[in-house]
């Protein structure tokens, strides 16, 4: 049985006994040596509070008074550490209870996750336990957490090392896995900034939402970083999501498990290319979380963007020692559209004043292998770079470090530090020394004005990141909760859905009730046989199209049911004919409503606009290149629907192909606003008939100016 859902998240206070106690007991001290126990015990050295060991088989463990229960301490501790085996745990929580802990971290393992029906019913009872008292519950099946502030390490991980952040641009970390995260939480060793790395293992109550949520009030925390594998309840994730962008900070995500299983069956071409960690991404980041596919640029970047504040320029500056990496600076700047301006003349003119003749004075700036005779230069260099308008951020490749001048490129690191801080702006160091925690690095870490990379890339897609957040922050909430559709259309369409009989929705019924949300959908009538396909045709005037109807091919064109650009009654004859005997071959047992005869649209770019209803998030939004090129390009933008005008042209924007919207090709210009205006109203149609709808196609929408046109559609119910 699983544990019992909660909607809400725990509050900072009621996280705070768990994540931030004054007092923590563990249960099941031990004196021996690699033990659970021992390891708390030693990890918790640096400690600033009360640590009480209790076990009735020791009175003294370590030199230090062991009491045989919770009830024979002194205080009610804020949080008591389980380190007994699974059958015992139950009723320590249950003397927690009792007591009125505040929260338990259980390392005991063997509970639902070995899949084995009784045991995940003795973790539901004993979450159901804990929650009657209040008692937050870490785990279990957990390594345990660390706040590295106040020296709570209240992990079996041995070896912890406690380096207490520093006051400003501590990074905390929050990760299902504890080998994952406590993998990243060694990056210490080279002078990572961490306040906190917070493990869930099998999330049975406090979740990786809960720490998120705490974090994000969490003041000792300027950045939050969070490794998720996934969630029964992803909404509640990004419910703590909103907290940290309301509270003004980064969120940094990486998720593991990007498989999409299931995807291919999909009967829209929407639903094949919205898939599940699709949908997790376009969730979250609706609310400002930042996505990154590489877990070891995680730390890099969120130390980055705790320090970096609000870019006052997109220009960056570049200055090196080195000629080749200046070039491969650039080369990484242009791949991520990092825009380098040139050197202002005073600039040029200090810089021609510190760097020998062989040097190159431009962005990227060479100062030569001779800063190493005068590295206060360099930092003088620096600041002149810094100090022009047109660069927001100085970047500077560490090539080379030695241990006997050590105490010099830390000089060196504070001068560059201090001249960006000076200026109000940040300094990013490539580290590009194998020696990867060599000296002098962990001071550039420490430093709240220097940013520390360990690849290039990374160093210039973060900067992407930094720009694309502040840009976004800047247009936030711009027409959020305007509206283009009438709110009592949806009645009107819920009975259109009612009397329809299938689970398509054909392309006539579709197109009606795209028309009744405001979406301009191409002129057709129905004809019976090819014969009556003739006469409409010669009626409505020439070229046209002529359809298949059935509600068993959703697919018309890959069933050879759709023939364009006709031009005669002979034409139109021929291929009605041709076009029922290739859907009858294709499917044979496909019921056949009859043909669609339509106005042939003219020249325009094909776009595709969707929605597709995931089991987590709800409708979400699609839009991307369409007709021959859906599945091919796969270049959509996804968002939860329904969206702003504002938000439906940033997705447009994503577009890998968007230059083609800009007349690329001889093709028509598009008119973004009409079509992000359609972007919006299909997303108001499943928005508001979330229930009832499962999937909607329009594909192609023929866009040409500020003519958009759906020419095709479907609807798949709910």
């Amino acid at each position: 049985m699983e544990s019992p859902r909660r909607d809400t998240l725990y509050s900072h206070a009621e996280m705070a006994r768990l994540c931030a106690p004054k007092s923590v007991a563990i249960v099941g001290a031990s004196p021996r040596a690699g033990s659970f126990g021992e390891n708390v015990r030693n990890n918790c050295a640096g400690y600033e509070g009360d640590l009480y060991l209790v076990n009735p088989g020791y009175e003294e463990v370590g030199g230090q008074r062991c009491y045989p229960s919770l009830s024979d301490l002194p205080v009610v501790p804020d949080s008591v550490v389980i380190t007994v085996k699974r059958e015992l745990v139950q009723a320590v929580i249950e003397e927690c209870v009792e007591l009125g802990v505040g929260g338990a971290i259980v390392f005991a393992s063997g509970f639902a996750e070995v899949g084995i029906p009784e045991r995940a019913e003795e973790q539901r009872k004993l979450v159901e336990t804990a929650r009657k008292g209040g008692v937050l519950v870490a785990g279990p099946n957990t390594v345990g957490s660390s706040n590295f502030v106040n020296g709570a390490l209240l992990t079996f991980s041995p070896d912890m090392l406690i380096l207490p952040p520093t006051p400003t641009a501590a990074v905390g970390v929050v990760s299902q896995s504890g080998a994952v995260g406590y993998a990243q939480a060694q990056a210490m060793h080279h002078g990572a900034n961490l306040s906190h790395m917070l493990v869930c293992g099998n999330s049975a109550d406090v979740d990786i939402a809960d720490y998120v949520g705490y974090l994000a009030e969490e003041p000792t925390c300027a950045a939050v970083v969070c490794m998720i594998e996934g969630m029964d309840d992803p909404q509640r994730l990004v419910t703590a999501a909103k907290k940290v962008r309301d509270a003004g900070k980064p969120l940094i995500l990486f998720k593991a498990a990007r498989g999409e299983i299931g995807a291919a069956a999909a009967m829209s071409h929407t639903g094949s290319m919205a898939g599940s960690h699709k949908s997790y991404v376009a969730a979250l980041e609706a609310v400002g979380a930042i996505f990154i596919d590489d877990q070891d640029a995680l730390l890099d970047t969120a130390s980055f963007l705790a320090k970096a504040g609000t870019p006052s320029s997109e220009g960056v500056a570049i200055i090196t020692s080195s000629g080749g990496w200046g070039i491969i600076c650039a080369d990484h700047a242009e791949e991520a559209g990092v825009q380098l301006p040139p050197l202002p003349e005073r600039t040029r003119e200090t810089l021609a004043s510190l760097i020998p003749d062989f040097g190159a004075v431009a962005n990227p700036c060479d100062v030569t292998a001779q800063i190493l005779a005068n590295r206060e230069s360099f930092a003088k260099a620096a600041g002149s770079m810094l100090r022009e308008d047109c660069y927001g951020l100085l970047v500077f490749p560490q090539v080379w470090t030695t241990k006997r001048n050590e105490a010099g490129y830390e000089a060196m690191f504070n001068g560059v530090g201090d001249a960006a801080r000076e200026h109000g702006k940040i300094a990013c160091m490539i580290w590009s020394t194998g020696w990867l925690e060599g000296p002098g690095v962990a001071v550039a870490e420490r430093n709240d004005s220097v940013a520390v990379f360990r690849s290039a890339r990374y160093c210039f897609n973060a900067i992407t990141i930094w720009h694309k957040r502040a840009a976004a922050i800047g247009v936030e909430g711009a027409d959020a909760g305007s509206r283009l559709s009438s709110e009592s259309t949806a009645a009107d369409v819920k009975a259109l859905l009612q009397d329809a009989q299938d689970k398509v929705i054909g392309e006539r019924t579709a197109k009606e009730i795209l028309s009744a949300y405001g979406v301009s959908v191409v002129g057709e009538r129905s004809a019976a046989t090819p014969e009556e396909a003739v006469k409409a045709a010669s009626e409505m005037g020439y070229p046209v199209v002529v359809k298949v109807e059935s509600p068993d091919v959703p697919h018309k064109s890959e069933a050879g049911g759709v023939r364009l650009n006709l031009n005669s009654d002979e034409e139109v004859l021929s291929e009605a004919k041709a076009a029922l005997e290739a859907v009858s071959a294709y499917a044979p047992q496909a019921r056949i409503y009859g043909l669609l005869v339509q106005n042939m649209l003219g020249h325009g770019v094909e776009m595709l606009v969707g929605t597709t209803r995931d089991p987590h998030f709800g409708p979400m939004i699609l839009v991307g290149l369409g007709g021959i090129l859906t599945e091919i390009m796969a270049d959509v933008a996804l968002r939860p629907a329904p969206v702003s005008v504002e938000q439906a042209r940033e997705m447009i924007g994503e577009l890998r192909g968007r230059a083609i919207l800009e007349g690329a090709r001889n093709l028509p210009k598009v008119d973004i606003e009409a079509l992000a205006q359609t972007v919006v109203r299909v997303s108001e149609l499943a928005a508001d008939l979330r229930d009832d709808i499962a999937e909607i196609d329009v594909n192609p929408l023929i866009c040409n100016g500020d003519r958009i046109v759906a020419a095709d559609a479907l609807i798949i119910r709910g």
